[in-house]
C-alpha cells in the first residue's frame, strides 16, 4: 500500500464576500473607449462610465527592487539597481475603482523599454506608486526566455503586483506585515477581440513582495503586425503597421507596446499589521520562489519529507566544503552541502528559505531560474547526483532503496508456450492523462498487454512469425512509488507540445497488489 503526499504552492482561488448577483471582481463590459496615451491616438475596449485618474510616470528614487526570491540578495540590499528607461509613450492610468479595496488600472508598456534596457538594469519595468485603501501598490513587468518544451522562440510576459508596506517589511527585516491579495490581468488586443485573464491570488508579505503570472507570447506574438502589440504614437522611424513586416528589426518594435488591463484587490479582512508571525505559529516554513521554480520547491519539499532521504542527506561528508567556503561568501557550495543546508534551514529557520546556493550548485544561470523545466528529468538528475556523491559512504545504496523498483518487459505468443522477456529497472512511473479520470485506471492501462498480429506478429527463432502479446509487469516496487503525470503532449497543428489541464483523482492509498503481482520492498 501507498499513501500518497502532494506538496502544492498554490491552490484555487475562492471568492471572499461574493454577494447574490456576482462575484465582486467581475469586470465592467468592454463597450466604450477610453485614451490612455495622454493625448495621442490609442484607445481600446474599457467602459468606464467615470473619468479616469491619471497617474504620472515614477518620479524620484525607485523601492527595492521586486523580491522574486532571486531579489532579496546582496544586490537588493546594496545599492539599487537603476529603473528601466522612463518613456514617454508609456502612461499609467486608474479605469475604475470597483470597492474600496478593489481598481482597475490600464498600463501602457512600450516594447523598447524590454529590448534596450540600460546597462546594469535589472531587467524589471516599474510602474508608479498608486494607493487602494489603506495600502498602495505598484505593477512590475518583465520579458524573460519562456520554456523551452512550448517553443525555442517563446517569451514569457511577466506582470507582477508589488505591495510597498511588504517592501518596506523586508526592509525593516520584519514579519508584522501580510495581506491576500487578487491579480489579474490581460492584453487588450488592437482589433478589440476578446482576450482572456491571467489571473493569480497569494499572501504577500516581508518574504514575499511581489507576485503575479505570466503570459506566454509565440514569435509572432512579438512582430509589428502582432494583434496584442498596440501603434503608441507617431515614432521616427517606425513603419505602421500594414507596412510592418514579420521580419522587422527591433528598431521596427520601438513603437510598438502593450496595453495591459489590470484588476487588484485586496481581502480587508485578511490585512495583518501587528506582531511579527514566528515559525511557532504554524509549524513549517516554505520555498522561496526563485522566479518559475514552483516547481523545484514542490521536487525538494516531497524529498525533505522523506525522513530516510533527509538523515541521508545530513550525513554525507561535506566537511572539506565547509572549510573551503569559510569566510568566502562568494564560493560556489557544492551539491551535497548545498542540500544540507535547505534541508536544514526548513527545519529550523524562522522565516521562508531561499533556494539560489541550490540553484547555483546545479549550475544554473540566473535567466535558467525562469525557465520552466521538467519536473521528472530535474528529478532524475538531482537523485543521480546524489548517488553519484553517495558512493563510498554508509549511505551509498540510500537512493536505490528508497526509489528503484523492477518490471519486465514480456512477449508471450498465443498459441505456443513460448515467452520472451527482460527486466528493467525503474525510478518512477509515468502514467498517461489524457482519457483517464483515477489514477489507478492509468497505471491498469499501462499494464495492459498488446496484441501482435497481422503484419506486426512477432518473429521467433524456433516457430516464425505468432500471434503474441507484449506488455509490462512489475517485479518489485519501492518504498517511494514516484508517479509521472504526462501533461503534455505534441499538437501537429502547430507543431508544439500543450499542456493537458485534465483531472487525474487519485486515492490516499494506492494497492498495487491489485494491479501486479509486484512485491513491496522495504527498507533496511
Amino acid at each position: 500500500f501507498f499513501r500518497f503526499f502532494s506538496f502544492m504552492d498554490e491552490c484555487p482561488f475562492v471568492s471572499q464576500n461574493e454577494p447574490e448577483n456576482g462575484p465582486v471582481l467581475e469586470i465592467f463590459p468592454e463597450t466604450a473607449a477610453v485614451d490612455v496615451s495622454g493625448g495621442k491616438e490609442n484607445c481600446d475596449p474599457v467602459g468606464v462610465g467615470v473619468d479616469p485618474v491619471r497617474l504620472g510616470p515614477p518620479r524620484g528614487k525607485d523601492p527595492v527592487a521586486m523580491d522574486d526570491e532571486d531579489t532579496e540578495t546582496e544586490e537588493a540590499m546594496g545599492p539599487e539597481l537603476p529603473p528601466l528607461v522612463e518613456d514617454p509613450l508609456e502612461s499609467f492610468t486608474i479605469v475604475r475603482h470597483l470597492g474600496p479595496t478593489t481598481v482597475v488600472a490600464k498600463w501602457v508598456l512600450p516594447l523598447r523599454c524590454f529590448l534596450a534596457p540600460p546597462a546594469g538594469s535589472d531587467g524589471v519595468k516599474r510602474g508608479p506608486v498608486f494607493p487602494l485603501g489603506r495600502l498602495s501598490f505598484r505593477l512590475l513587468s518583465t520579458l524573460r526566455p519562456g520554456d523551452f518544451h512550448l517553443g525555442p522562440h517563446t517569451r514569457k510576459l511577466g506582470v507582477y503586483l508589488e505591495s510597498q508596506e511588504a517592501v518596506r517589511a523586508r526592509e525593516l527585516k520584519t514579519s508584522n506585515f501580510r495581506v491576500f491579495i487578487y491579480f489579474r490581468y490581460k492584453l487588450l488586443t488592437r482589433d478589440q477581440t476578446p482576450s482572456n485573464y491571467s489571473a493569480t491570488e497569494d499572501v504577500l508579505c516581508a518574504g514575499k513582495t511581489d507576485w503575479g503570472p505570466n503570459t506566454t507570447l509565440a514569435a509572432r506574438d512579438l512582430q509589428p503586425s502582432s494583434n496584442v502589440l498596440h501603434p503608441l504614437g507617431p515614432t521616427s522611424g517606425v513603419p505602421s503597421p500594414d507596412k510592418a513586416s514579420a521580419g522587422s528589426s527591433q528598431a521596427a518594435l520601438s513603437g510598438f507596446g502593450f496595453v495591459i488591463l489590470a484588476e487588484v484587490h485586496y481581502e480587508a479582512q485578511q490585512l495583518y499589521m501587528g506582531q511579527p508571525c514566528v515559525r511557532a505559529s504554524v509549524g513549517w516554513v516554505g520555498l522561496r520562489n526563485q522566479g518559475a521554480t514552483c516547481y523545484l520547491n514542490s521536487l525538494l519539499q516531497t524529498l525533505y519529507h522523506i525522513g530516510y532521504l533527509r538523515e541521508a542527506v545530513y550525513r554525507l561528508p561535506t566537511q572539506p566544503d565547509i572549510e573551503r567556503c569559510s569566510g568566502n561568501e562568494a564560493a560556489k557550495v557544492s551539491l551535497p552541502l548545498a542540500l544540507q543546508r535547505l534541508f536544514w534551514q526548513l527545519q529550523h529557520s524562522e522565516e521562508p528559505v531561499k533556494t539560489k546556493d541550490l540553484t547555483r550548485a546545479f549550475g544554473w544561470s540566473a535567466e535558467d531560474a525562469w525557465r520552466q523545466q521538467d519536473i521528472q528529468e530535474l528529478n532524475r538528475l538531482l537523485c543521480d547526483a546524489l548517488e553519484q556523491k553517495m558512493k563510498g559512504t554508509p549511505q551509498e545504496h540510500c537512493i536505490s532503496e528508497l526509489f528503484r523498483g523492477e518490471s519486465k518487459l514480456y512477449v508471450k505468443c498465443t498459441d505456443i508456450p513460448y515467452e520472451s522477456s527482460k527486466a528493467e529497472a525503474f525510478y518512477d512511473l509515468s502514467v498517461c492523462v489524457k482519457g483517464f479520470s483515477r489514477l489507478e485506471d492509468s497505471l491498469a492501462d499501462n499494464l495492459k498487454p498488446e496484441r501482435l498480429s497481422g503484419p506486426n506478429k512477432y518473429r521467433t527463432d524456433d516457430f516464425g512469425l505468432q500471434d503474441a502479446d507484449m506488455g509490462t509487469m512489475y517485479l518489485t516496487v519501492p518504498p517511494v512509488l514516484m508517479v509521472h503525470l504526462k501533461r503534455f503532449q505534441f499538437d501537429p497543428v502547430t507543431m508544439q507540445l500543450e499542456k493537458l489541464d485534465d483531472r487525474l483523482e487519485f486515492p490516499e492509498e494506492l494497492d498495487m497488489g491489485r494491479l501486479t503481482t509486484a512485491i513491496l520492498r522495504k527498507c533496511p
